[in-house]
C-alpha cells in the first residue's frame, strides 16, 4: 500500500512540474563588492511555464533601497526569442539594450551578455524595493530550465542606488526552488487528499 501511495504521489509532482503555471524561483549571488553591502536575499527571478511562451518575473523584495537599472541575458544557443517578447507589468518602464552594453565585471564569472534591457522613461528608477517587472519570451519553457539548471542560460542583473552609499554592484544568477502556482497548490492539496483517503479505505477491507 506505502509503494502505491508513494508512486501516486510521485505521479501527481511530475504532472505538476509540467504543467503550465509552473514556476520555478532562482535566487542571485553578488560577484562584484563595491562597499554597498550584499543584498542577495531581496532579489528573486521566478520564470513560469505559460500557455504563450515563458515568463521571466524579476523581483526586487527590499527592504535596502536598491534598483535593478540592468538585466542581461547570457544565452548563446539561443533559447528564447529576443524579437518578440512583451512587457507584463504596472509602473516599471524598461527596454531593449542597457548602458552599460555588458555586465560589469562578468568576466569574474564568465558570464557573456547576448542581450540586455535596461530601465527606460523619465526618471528610469528601474525595480524598487517591493516591485517586480515581467517578460514574456517566445520559448520552450523545459529547455530554458533545463538551460538555467546547467548554467548554459544565466541572468545578470546590474543594481544601482544601493542603500546609503548609493553605490552599484552585479549579480548573476544561482540555485531554483520549485513555486507552483495558487491553483497549482490547491490542485495538488486536492490530490494528496484523494490519495489519503483511498489509501485509508485499502487498509480497512
Amino acid at each position: 500500500m506505502k509503494k502505491l501511495l508513494l508512486k501516486s504521489i510521485f505521479t501527481l509532482f511530475l504532472w505538476l512540474t509540467t504543467a503550465p503555471g509552473f514556476a520555478l524561483q532562482y535566487g542571485f549571488d553578488r560577484i562584484t563588492d563595491n562597499g554597498n553591502g550584499d543584498i542577495s536575499n531581496q532579489l528573486f527571478l521566478e520564470v513560469t511555464d505559460e500557455t504563450d511562451g515563458v515568463l521571466f518575473t524579476f523581483i526586487n523584495n527590499g527592504p535596502v533601497a536598491s534598483s535593478i537599472a540592468e538585466i542581461y541575458f547570457d544565452d548563446d544557443e539561443p533559447l528564447i526569442d529576443f524579437s518578440a517578447f512583451q512587457y507584463l507589468t504596472s509602473g516599471v518602464s524598461f527596454e531593449g539594450g542597457a548602458n552599460p552594453g555588458h555586465l560589469p565585471s562578468e568576466g569574474n564569472v564568465g558570464f557573456t551578455t547576448n542581450y540586455a534591457f535596461q530601465a527606460s522613461g523619465n526618471n528610469a528608477t528601474g525595480i524598487g524595493p517591493n516591485e517586480q517587472l515581467g517578460i514574456l519570451f517566445d520559448g520552450d519553457f523545459d529547455s530554458v530550465i533545463a538551460a538555467l539548471g546547467y548554467g548554459s542560460m544565466r541572468i545578470g542583473l546590474h543594481i544601482r542606488s544601493i542603500g546609503t552609499n548609493g553605490g552599484s554592484d552585479s549579480y548573476v544568477n544561482n540555485g531554483t526552488t520549485p513555486v507552483p502556482e495558487p491553483a497549482t497548490m490547491l490542485l495538488l492539496g486536492t490530490g494528496l487528499i484523494g490519495i489519503a483517503g483511498f489509501g485509508r479505505k485499502k487498509l480497512k477491507k
